[in-house]
């Protein structure tokens, strides 16, 4: 009876994390329909990308180590070719590393400091939110940037026990092939990966400066790009949707859109088998815990004393507001709001660059392809 009901238990542990298994053909089937979305109308496609590149330490996995996923990053960036790309955790050396393996036209952005050395140790940490822009699609007209704290203007700045220092990167573009139209604006933000309040304030600075910016350009669309360390249905992505539109839920609801239904943006280096049914049930019980406010480790549990710390840990936010949507457990976004002059539409997202080994990074890159149709294109010339 004992062998039998092992036997059981495994059979179920065997099935929930193998199905649903992902087919790497249906990346090559979404590609061939992204190539054909904007082969049919270049001039109002705009496809974008945000991409948690992994900061580059020691890995337990030599093959996870940054200088053996450059390459792989250059090939996902190069197979998509994005004009517009959110970065999240590089250090500069990393970016330099990356554009030296792109093309020339892709520029970068991030908090520019008196030096213009990107090499020098005090821009070390300039590009943890970093854009990077394609020069043949997109003029940079001016950027800021801000500290997600009490202080936004104060350099390195933190507050509400946010265990890193965390950042928004905004930069205001003009599409260089439509000189007259409005101009599209541009956030990028990390938020903390292990504090929940810290998450919520940090939301409602974000919110709070698309809000300025939506009414200083109200023509123009605005895009965000982020790891936000949260899932859909969390209170951060409430915050957020309170001024901006989440773009894959959009797209859900459209008949349209096109979209994969990959579970996971953030794998652990696990890669597609946290997508299974076992996965998303792990990821699905860590992100309430980390909704309500437990300090929840970014790795598998190294002994039982450090899943009873975790368990200990005061709760201070509802289990209503920290339950996440089981079949959507991304943490990376790309969000958008349409503006005045410009309705804007996702026509494709996905969650790109799935596999099982060899990987680019522990996040996988979020891919959106969105139409930009002027309202009235005579009467957004000249504006902004």
């Amino acid at each position: 009876m004992i062998l039998k009901s092992l036997v059981a238990i495994g059979l179920v542990i065997v099935v929930l994390f193998t199905f649903p298994s992902y087919d790497p053909q249906n990346e090559a089937t979404l590609f061939d329909q992204y190539q054909s979305i904007i082969a049919q109308d270049r001039n109002t496609s705009f496809p974008v990308m945000t991409f948690n590149i992994r900061v580059d330490i020691e890995e337990r996995d030599v093959a996870n180590h940054f200088k053996n996923r450059v390459f792989r990053i250059r090939d996902t960036i190069l197979k998509w070719r994005p004009h517009l790309m959110g970065l999240q955790e590089p250090f500069a050396g990393q970016l330099l590393h990356l554009q030296s393996t792109l093309p020339k036209r892709y520029r970068e952005i991030g908090f520019h400091r008196n030096t213009g050395d990107l090499g020098h140790p005090s821009r070390h940490y300039d590009f943890k939110v970093g854009f990077l822009y394609d020069d043949e699609h997109l003029e940079l007209i001016s950027q800021d940037y801000i500290w997600l704290s009490k202080t936004p203007r104060v350099q390195d700045s933190r507050s509400w026990n946010s265990n890193g220092i965390r950042t928004l990167n905004i930069a205001v573009f003009q599409r260089i092939h439509f000189p007259n139209d409005p101009k599209i604006i541009a956030f990028n933000t990390h938020l903390d990966a292990f504090v929940e309040e810290a998450r919520r304030e940090q939301s409602k600075i974000v919110a709070q400066m698309i809000e300025e910016y939506a009414e200083k350009y109200p023509d123009s669309p605005i895009f965000l790009f982020g790891d936000f360390n949260t899932a859909p249905g969390q209170m951060s992505h409430r915050i957020l949707r309170s001024q901006i539109d989440d773009a894959w839920m959009v797209c859900q609801s459209s008949s349209t859109c096109i979209q994969n239904h990959v579970s996971p943006s953030f794998h652990g280096w696990f890669g597609s088998r946290m997508d299974t049914w076992g996965g998303r049930l792990i990821a699905s019980a860590v992100f309430v815990l980390h909704g309500m406010g437990a300090i929840v480790p970014h790795h598998i549990p190294r002994s039982i004393h450090e899943v009873i710390d975790v368990l200990k840990t005061p709760l201070p936010f509802s289990i209503w507001e920290a339950i996440p949507n089981p079949f959507r457990l991304h943490v990376d976004w790309i969000m958008f709001r349409s503006g005045k002059a410009i309705d804007v539409s996702p026509q494709l997202m996905l969650v790109a660059d799935v596999r099982d080994h060899n990987f680019s990074s522990d996040h996988f890159p979020i891919v959106g392809l969105f139409k930009m149709n002027p309202r009235d294109r005579t009467q957004s010339d000249g504006k902004q």
